[in-house]
């Protein structure tokens, strides 16, 4: 049994599942959890994956159902819900939701839990996204795909292809100013740097595909703005750049969780700040401030719109104190 502040869910027992059963009587869900008790009768092993969850109040008091559709080969869970109507709109839904879907991440073998909606259900769309979940673009049977649980690993040459891809229409589809020829160009010359840090370029999956890409590399801060050597030690500080995300899931979070794992990362491995260019607006909300504030300044080819464009962040309280410098772009790629 799992309990949170207001409810208490469990797997229903075989007895309790033929009980409810045998008290449905609406045809349709009555022929539903039959199969779904063929299946947890088929599949002892992995009860939990086709059982009823029952979902009470904690006094007891019946609410709702949860349930998984079984667990797939790429260890993949869709769930399914619903409250009682009497007990809809007190939250009930995404607290249940989010508590089973994140006990399911947290199984072995398990790599996402996805749910499928209408899309004139704006309400179950709601519960969804407020228990973590993201579109993903893609239509099933039932409905719009929402999928909780997106994959953050370090690239491997192996992805190499399919970041190019995902660039190319990340850039190409999602900004203005580029086509994402450059940005592919970008990745290969910093791989090729001597700044280049395997443990810190990331991809980011969603059901087995590749949606996000960033990395983070060394960066010498120059003394100067014409690029003299003499600011910061060349390994202390790291490059947000680039960061990509598939052009069918912008301004779904993947930025942001992709982002905020990464941070944790340098952190882990010392780093005592990261510096970022691009639009502020995003990147301040994940704790990015204006480099101004630390004397880091920008020297680039291509002026900024805004100054508050160059950011950058400290990864350990006063940790840039005394860093400050120019960024300087072809120092770092002509070193």
């Amino acid at each position: 049994m799992i309990e949170t502040k207001r409810l208490k869910i469990y797997a229903s027992s075989k007895e309790q599942m033929e009980a409810f059963i045998a008290a449905q009587s609406v045809d349709v869900l009555k022929t539903a959890y039959s199969e779904m008790l063929d299946g947890a009768l088929m599949h002892p092993e992995q009860w939990e994956w086709y059982a009823i969850w029952m979902i009470e109040l904690k006094d007891g008091t019946h609410i709702g159902e949860l349930c998984f559709k079984g667990l797939s080969e790429k260890g993949i869970a869709e769930i399914g819900y619903g409250i009682a109507e009497e007990y809809q709109g007190c939250g009930y839904a995404t607290e249940a939701v989010s508590t089973l879907s994140g006990w399911a991440l947290k199984q072995p073998g398990v790599s996402c839990v996805t749910a499928e909606t209408e899309e004139a259900n704006i309400a179950s769309q709601k519960v969804l996204k407020k228990a973590g979940f993201i579109p993903t673009g893609k239509t099933g049977e039932e409905g719009q795909i929402f999928a909780r649980g997106i994959t953050i690993r370090p690239e491997t040459h192996g992805d190499y292809k399919n970041i190019v891809s995902l660039v190319l229409r990340s850039f190409k589809e999602g900004t203005d100013y580029s086509d994402g020829t450059d940005i592919v160009a970008l990745i290969e010359e910093i791989r090729d740097s001597e700044y280049y840090i395997p443990e810190l370029s990331f991809v980011a999956e969603l059901d087995g595909e590749i949606v996000g890409h960033f990395l983070f590399s060394r960066f010498p801060l120059s003394k100067t703005p014409d690029g003299g050597h003499g600011g910061a030690n060349d390994t202390d500080i790291v490059m947000l750049a680039p960061v990509s995300v598939h052009a069918d899931h912008l301004r779904q979070g993947i930025g942001s969780a992709m982002i905020e794992l990464g941070i944790q990362k340098v952190k882990e491995m010392g780093f005592v700040g990261i510096i970022v260019e691009g639009n502020f607006r995003f990147y301040n909300t994940v704790g990015f401030v204006t480099s101004f504030e630390y004397g880091i300044f920008p020297v680039s080819g291509y002026p900024m719109t805004d100054p508050r464009c160059q950011m950058c962040m400290e990864t350990f309280p006063d940790s840039l104190k005394g860093k400050g410098g120019y960024v300087v772009y072809d120092m770092y790629f002509n070193a």
